[in-house]
């Protein structure tokens, strides 16, 4: 694998991916980040095993296809390290893969591709799309109410809720309730989902600049939520939220 990518095009996807990776974890791969080089695109990938974050960047040189895992702290201290508009050649070399950027060189122990956790394939019940600054708004008018760390599981998290032609998100924590709603095009299928609070936090990192539609796809277990260049997919809460 070998690819030539400037440092800011670089940077911004290894930054939202790293938000899926636990900095506390018992299997070392988890720790790392896969990239991956095909068809002159770069994909990165993150996991916890419950939060999946995948992004994507366009080479405009050309690239040898490969994959690999890094660390992905080191990648990011180092990429974040490098000069302004600087360009950065990465290249796997047996098992490390070297960063070179003008005079600076730095090489990385990976490890192999095929011990890395991925989610199994699933199949979408419902699939819907909604304007980022929609999901935006939804989110921060409901947050401020959702638990954290409560015996309640279920309570850990934002309750979504599609129906007719609309979208409505709940939180409460047992003492304060929120709610908000907006309208969809079309009508939806009536559906429940309880996203947990490590969701909500990569979704809205994810959605922070952007103002496109996003695509929303989910069944009773995984929620997968796709913008141009990410996707980020969650292990839904398995629970009842309280009427």
């Amino acid at each position: 694998m070998k690819f030539i990518i400037e440092r800011e095009q670089f940077l911004k996807p290894i930054q939202l991916v790293i938000g899926a990776i636990e900095r506390r974890h018992n299997l070392p791969i988890l720790a790392n980040m896969l990239l991956k080089v095909s068809q002159n695109a770069l994909t990165l990938i993150g996991t916890d095993m419950e939060v999946e974050l995948v992004g994507q960047v366009s080479l405009t040189q050309t690239a040898v296809d490969g994959s690999t895992t890094v660390p992905a702290k080191k990648l990011l201290d180092i990429v974040r390290s490098l000069p302004d508009r600087s360009q950065i050649t990465a290249e796997q070399k047996n098992n490390q893969i070297i960063l070179s950027c003008g005079r600076s060189r730095f090489a990385l122990a990976t490890l192999p591709v095929v011990d890395y956790p991925h989610f199994d394939h699933w199949v979408a019940d419902v699939e819907f799309g909604i304007a980022a600054s929609q999901v935006r708004c939804l989110v921060n008018a409901t947050q401020f109410a959702m638990a954290n760390q409560d015996v309640r599981y279920y309570l850990n998290g934002l309750l979504f809720e599609t129906k007719d032609n609309g979208l409505r998100v709940v939180a409460t924590d047992g003492h304060r309730l929120a709610t908000c709603a907006v309208a969809l095009d079309g009508n939806m299928p009536e559906h429940r989902f309880i996203l947990p609070r490590k969701g909500v936090l990569e979704l809205m990192r994810l959605l922070e600049d952007s103002d496109e539609l996003i695509q929303f796809a989910l069944n009773r277990d995984t929620l997968s939520v796709k913008t141009a260049s990410m996707m980020l997919t969650c292990k839904l809460i398995d629970g009842s939220f309280p009427d």
